[in-house]
């Protein structure tokens, strides 16, 4: 049936939500999800990760990954991410920011760099003179038009800049046309989604709405997506998951306690509007997804150290809320050490 429990389990099912992914399946999710983002309260530099998704401790993974270059980091629109190395050309058309003109600081550094480089910001500041406050915004503006790359193969600080062109000669940055990438994207965002809305999409890849619907346009128009009503929200899905829906029941085993960072895929897709429902005076540390569904948030304040847990909120009946407590505590600690980042509260009522 085409209704919201079979899209949610397949969903699920796709995102390795109902079940964990092995490495060869989280390599092939990490694919479809990038650009892949570092996760929200980690310290700068750190590998990505996505808890609750792997069978295996997956930030060593991404470590080991990002040394062999495997994966790479680069600057898509206004967030760090990660993409793998056989879709670097990909992102780097669909989110480089031409520059047809440099300013001379820009044009310095890039000189720069392809002169001397690679040079981690140290031995540039030596060279030009300049200070790290002024080096620093040129070089993200040079690396979101994929003009220099920022070497980031550990958690070290001191890393190394390089001209993108001069690293990365196989790249051409005119392969794909902004639509045309956008366009590919989009399909891998439809198959691990199943079934989104253009706000939803907009929000993952930080494009505005009228770019998403031109080339949402284009693939109904190619007929690799259709547009249908579920449950009286319009939306897109690939023709052959409508098929497969309509003929089979996906089952939901999602069933148990799930935290999940806020730049988690799913998370990143929710409207304003969605997580305006979690917010507090507080800081949402983990949203948490209780039998597939996201119905809490975990809400306190991070610090370089241990976390302080101001109250973990829940979104369902009081009677049901409060006899999942344990199990939300569980899964709460399993991520945070109970001795060092207590829950002060559940469902606003003091767990002391």
């Amino acid at each position: 049936m085409f209704n919201h429990q079979n899209v949610q389990a397949l969903r699920l099912q796709r995102q390795y939500l109902s079940r964990r992914a092995n490495k060869a399946e989280y390599d092939d999710l990490f694919r479809k999800m990038s650009p892949f983002q570092s996760g929200g309260w980690v310290a700068p530099g750190t590998a990505p990760a996505l808890p609750g998704h792997a069978l295996f401790e997956d930030r060593a993974w991404n470590e080991e990954r990002r040394r062999e270059r495997k994966i790479l980091k680069g600057r898509f629109g206004t967030r760090i991410g990660y993409a793998a190395e056989e879709d670097w050309e990909l992102f780097a058309c669909l989110y480089h920011k031409e520059k047809k003109t440099l300013s001379f600081a820009q044009r310095e550094m890039l000189e720069l760099l392809k002169r001397e480089g690679p040079l981690n910001i140290g031995l540039i500041k030596e060279y030009t003179g300049m200070l790290v406050k002024h080096i620093t915004p040129v070089l993200h503006q040079l690396q979101a038009a994929f003009l220099v790359y920022e070497d980031q193969i550990s958690n070290e600080g001191d890393r190394g800049w390089y001209a993108f062109e001069e690293e990365f000669p196989h790249v051409n940055l005119n392969r794909y046309s902004k639509t045309e990438a956008l366009c590919e994207v989009l399909l891998r965002y439809a198959h691990l989604m199943v079934f989104f809305d253009a706000d939803m999409a907009a929000n993952y890849y930080q494009f505005s709405r009228k770019e998403i619907n031109s080339a949402l346009e284009i693939l109904c128009r190619e007929e690799k997506l259709v547009i249908r009503m579920l449950e009286g929200k319009s939306g897109f899905l690939l023709p052959e998951d409508e098929v497969c829906l309509q003929k089979e029941s996906f089952i939901n085993h999602q069933k148990g306690i799930v935290l999940l960072e806020r730049n988690d895929f799913l998370i990143s897709s929710l409207t304003a509007e969605q997580k305006q429902k979690w917010s507090t005076q507080w800081e949402i540390l983990y949203y948490i997804l209780i039998d597939g569904e996201i119905k809490g948030a975990v809400v306190g304040k991070f610090k370089f150290g241990p976390h302080i847990i101001e109250d973990i909120i829940i979104d369902l009946p009081q009677e049901e809320a409060q006899s999942r407590r344990g199990e939300v505590l569980d899964a709460v600690y399993r991520i945070f050490s109970q001795e060092q980042s207590p829950a002060h509260r559940y469902c606003g009522k003091p767990t002391l």
